[in-house]
């Protein structure tokens, strides 16, 4: 009777970890999209340096050799047919939807858990990510900070070497492929502290020394083949004028407001009432955790602060001076969403231990609340996809004009570089514009090392 339940438990198990696999790929997914924003700037890298300089480079402070390798083996093999890189980020979107689930798992009921994973899965904000595929750098580095966290917990129960490794190169990935988890990670040895501090006291130290080895393996990589000449930055005066009260504002709206605006609206054009929820949400869920919860829910509620604010510290450093709105965009939020959700099920969780007698209300209040939060997930669909499929058309029209062979030119004359979108990657010049049609349509083109030798003799 006992293995027949646990099987029946196991298939439920499976389902629910399918569903919210392909859940992202049904509501994302759709043909005709193409490479857009950032992503001109990665394909005129790939296609115009040489492959070293390109892995190297990174994209003004960033430092993500990993991504630059997974990315040059994606656009290589897909060329012109975006529609498999956009599979590949949707399949990632739902690998980290079930990895959300895992984690959630092992802090709430079970119940309670997949429900926030499954909106999770549907969340608007993964439309940014998938739509560009630069922007796999984002998911996929998430991908392996929550594999490294989900063996951290393992470890702090099992103390087993090979959890601590799979930690250590899980993290190690997670930093190279995208620096947005720089922080959260050199924060898991305090994830134990924490969350069960007499097995994380024993762990610290043996956390503690792999992930200083993954940070100073970064540190040095950064040092050596980003910093000096190589450096540039998005804000070359951060430090001048920090701590800044903008800075400040950009930090917590980053990393505590953000999250609960998406869970209420799903969309970056936040209207009046959706700011009014995401600031009275996490209020009253903070005030239920502070008042009411137990002493290791408290603990879960502080792990989720220090894990949501720790990226912004430097993200905030060189963004602020470009706006308060710089903190809501929804590549950020995919990450920050999962804190907000592990504290939302706390403090329903406390609520429904502290109004036992309440069932009646409080089933009706978590059925429409659940229909509520699903249908702003899903409706925010139809606001992104229109605006990224516009995006794409007219990326594409651009990409259509460009040439396959570089024009012939006089060593004097200037080759203009053009762009279709100024504000959101630099332009072309014709020859750059050739080297990325032959990357991408296999078609004949002029080197572009050839074409500039000669232009120089």
């Amino acid at each position: 009777m006992a293995e027949s339940a646990r099987m029946k438990d196991d298939a439920r198990e499976r389902w629910a970890l399918l569903l919210l696999l392909v859940l992202p790929t049904v509501l994302i997914w759709r043909p005709g999209f193409f490479y857009i924003g950032d992503d001109w700037l990665l394909l005129r890298n790939l296609a115009c340096q040489p492959f070293r300089e390109y892995v190297w480079q990174g994209d003004a402070e960033h430092f993500f050799p990993v991504f630059q390798l997974i990315y040059a083996g994606l656009v290589r093999a897909a060329r012109e047919s975006f529609g498999w890189l956009l599979l590949v980020n949707c399949l990632v979107s739902g690998l980290n939807a079930c990895l959300v689930y895992r984690f959630l798992q092992r802090h709430l009921t079970s119940g309670l858990a997949f429900f926030l994973g499954l909106l999770y899965a549907i969340s608007g904000a993964h439309t940014e990510t998938a739509y560009t595929a630069q922007m796999l750098n984002f998911s996929l580095a998430l991908t392996f900070y929550l594999a490294a966290l989900l063996s951290a917990d393992d470890y702090l129960k099992d103390r087993r070497g090979t959890s601590l490794a799979f930690m250590g190169v899980c993290a190690w990935l997670s930093v190279h492929i995208n620096n947005f988890p720089l922080l959260p990670v050199a924060m898991l040895p305090f994830y134990g502290l924490l969350i069960c501090p007499p097995k994380g006291r024993r762990c610290f130290r043996s956390i503690g020394v792999v992930i200083g080895l993954v940070l100073a393996s970064f540190v040095l990589g950064y040092a050596v083949l980003k910093g000096g000449s190589n450096l540039t930055v998005h804000n070359p005066d951060a430090l001048s004028a920090w701590p800044a009260p903008a800075y400040a504002a950009h930090l917590v709206c980053g990393g505590v407001f953000s999250p609960f605006f998406y869970v209420v609206c799903g969309h970056d054009s936040f209207p009046l009432a959706a700011i009014a929820a995401g600031v009275a949400l996490p209020a009253v869920a903070f005030i239920l955790i502070r008042k009411w919860g137990l002493p290791d829910e408290q603990r879960r509620a502080r792990w989720v602060l220090l894990a949501n604010l720790a990226p912004f510290i430097l993200v905030s450093l060189v963004r602020y001076p470009r706006g308060l709105q710089q903190a809501f965009v929804s590549r950020y939020a995919q990450f920050t969403l999962i804190g907000a959700f592990l504290i939302l099920g706390i403090a329903w969780q406390i609520a429904a231990r502290h109004w036992p007698k309440q069932v009646g209300r409080r089933s009706i209040v978590a059925i429409a609340g659940a229909a509520f939060l699903i249908a702003v997930q899903l409706l925010s669909f139809h606001l992104w996809r229109p605006y990224y499929a516009g995006m794409a058309r007219e990326a594409t029209m651009y990409y259509r004009s460009f040439p396959f062979q570089s024009p012939a030119i006089r060593p004097d004359a200037r080759d203009a570089r053009q762009s279709f979108m100024p504000n959101r990657h630099p332009g072309l010049t014709q020859r750059e514009k050739a080297e990325i049609r032959g990357l991408l349509s296999r078609g004949p083109h002029k080197a572009f090392r050839q074409d500039v030798q000669n232009d120089g003799q």
